[in-house]
């Protein structure tokens, strides 16, 4: 059973299907918007407007400084450091909900701790980090 693609969507059409209803009546959220969860509620909540945005922003720049030297301990050859730095983003990863990240992150820590070659697993997690 293989996926057909549709006609293309024009503004107007992606619009609509944005505010479609849902079978109950609720307005549908759009495909790829993001969501609250109860879990980030109840931490801003607790800690203050905003508090989830920080952790991202910091989660965000954390990940792009372990990226960095990631990158530099692979090309070194260093595999005890690219499995440092796997490992922190794997952590933070996983604190925050971004699984797709944790999971490139764990099969690149992986990697690096069995001396195998971590530039494919460093690639992947760089195109899931986006």
């Amino acid at each position: 059973m293989g996926l057909e693609k549709g006609p293309a969507m024009g503004p107007e059409e992606r619009r609509e299907m944005e505010t479609d209803t849902s079978p109950a009546g609720r307005p549908r959220a759009a495909p790829l918007a993001r969501r609250r969860t109860a879990v980030e509620a109840a931490l801003e909540a607790e800690y203050g407007p905003g508090f989830v945005d920080r952790v991202r922003a910091s989660f965000d720049a954390d990940l792009a400084a372990q990226l960095m030297a990631a990158g530099g301990a692979e090309a070194s050859g260093d595999h005890d450091a690219v499995a440092r730095a796997a490992h922190r983003i794997k952590g933070g990863a996983a604190a925050i909900g971004e699984h797709g990240v944790e999971r490139a992150a764990a099969a690149l820590e992986r990697a690096a701790r069995l001396g195998a070659p971590t530039g494919p697993a460093l690639a992947a997690l760089r195109a899931v980090a986006g």
